[in-house]
């Protein structure tokens, strides 16, 4: 008896803790929606680091490509030092008991640097005379029903733009400079992981969109067909 009253008492003694389940409709949707949730928060973040990434190589390629530019245009102008040794060398000094005289070669280049004149007289040819010249004799000489006049022009112009002119001599303003380093910086963005990685983001979601667009329309298609099918029935009845 003695032991049965212990026990009795040691289990009235023990606290036990009360749980309370409560049923929240809003807490239930969000825990399940949650997963949704967070894939997107994911895609938008990896959108935007994507975005950043673009951004920031194209600014450093931009500044490469100009600085690469702007050193080709200051090596086009740097003298070359072997014409400098061939001026110096052109310089004679005579010396005698009491004078000395200096001799110098000098050309009608160093006259017109030193004194801002125009230069050497040099002739000076119109193309465009030249060029009408050759379209009247080729038309002269053409058979009817075959034209060779657009193959001339497409060479006279690339002749014309190869006749010792790079692209950096045929810049002439700021504008084109811009668009040339453009043009290098797209050349070279399409290779990076970047601009790849958005390209398939952009095609995946064209797809997406594409499928729903064929869906909605199959949806339509079937209702129509169904509301046409239930009309021709209620005519057969009556």
């Amino acid at each position: 008896m003695g032991k049965n009253q212990r026990n009795t008492s040691k289990g009235r003694g023990r606290s036990r803790r009360k749980l309370i389940v409560e049923f929240d409709e809003k807490k239930r949707r969000e825990f399940l929606t949650g997963f949704r949730k967070r894939k997107l928060q994911r895609k938008e973040r990896a959108k935007e680091e994507i975005e950043q990434k673009l951004k920031l190589e194209k600014k450093q390629l931009k500044e490469d490509i100009r600085n690469n530019i702007t050193k080709q245009f200051k090596k086009s102008f740097q003298t070359i030092p072997e014409l400098e040794e061939q001026e110096e060398a052109d310089e004679e000094e005579y010396e005698t008991e009491d004078v000395t005289v200096k001799i110098t070669e000098l050309s009608t280049y160093d006259l017109a640097q030193e004194n801002n004149w125009v230069g050497q007289n040099r002739p000076k040819c119109d193309e465009k005379a030249e060029v009408k010249e050759e379209s009247e004799e080729s038309d002269k000489e053409e058979i009817p029903g075959m034209s060779v006049n657009s193959q001339k022009s497409k060479e006279s112009s690339a002749s014309s733009t190869s006749k010792g002119q790079t692209p950096l001599e045929a810049l002439k303003s700021k504008k084109e400079l811009n668009r040339m380093v453009q043009d290098h910086t797209m050349k070279f963005l399409k290779k990076s992981k970047a601009f790849k990685m958005k390209n398939q983001l952009q095609r995946s979601k064209n797809r997406k969109k594409a499928r729903r667009e064929k869906n909605q329309k199959m949806k339509l298609l079937k209702k129509q067909s169904k509301k046409t099918g239930g009309k021709g029935k209620n005519s057969k009845n009556k």
